[in-house]
């Protein structure tokens, strides 16, 4: 997927009905949709991560694995975009943000919450972070 892919993804899940009025109920301002940048990691074990409600970092070993899995990570960031634009207080993956991603993605908002490692990803992801141990056994 290529950066202009994801960010029209984003312009998508913000100009949600759902999230437009989640949205509108908590500010007096409409929400810019975060610009996605793929760079080559976020770190290790971080699939993306948002900074304030502005930009949207996607880890490029991520990418490998289709765009199921790619669109899940970009809903789960969208909504901590939604949760600072908000106001919302708690904990990163708290009870707020929770909030927040299930008015970005009600129907997935639970699987969305964290990503999950696949051997395509695994393979990508260990190519970037060589001392890095697999996790795939370690997980689900």
């Amino acid at each position: 997927m290529k950066e202009v892919t994801l960010n029209r993804y984003v312009h998508k899940l913000i100009a949600k009905e759902k999230v437009r009025d989640f949205v509108g109920d908590s500010s007096d301002r409409e929400l810019v949709p975060p610009t996605v940048m793929i760079i080559p990691s976020c770190g290790p074990l971080i699939a993306g991560q948002t900074f304030g409600k502005r930009l949207i970092q996607i880890s490029s070993w991520i990418l490998v694995d289709g765009d199921d899995t790619v669109e899940a990570v970009l809903r789960h960031e969208v909504a901590h975009a939604v949760k600072v634009h908000c106001k919302l207080t708690g904990d990163a993956h708290g009870a707020e943000f929770t909030r927040s991603l299930k008015h970005v993605a009600p129907r997935t908002w639970r699987r969305d919450k964290y990503w999950w490692p696949t051997p395509v990803i695994e393979e990508a992801r260990l190519k970037i972070h060589t001392k890095s141990k697999s996790i795939l056994n370690r997980l689900r």
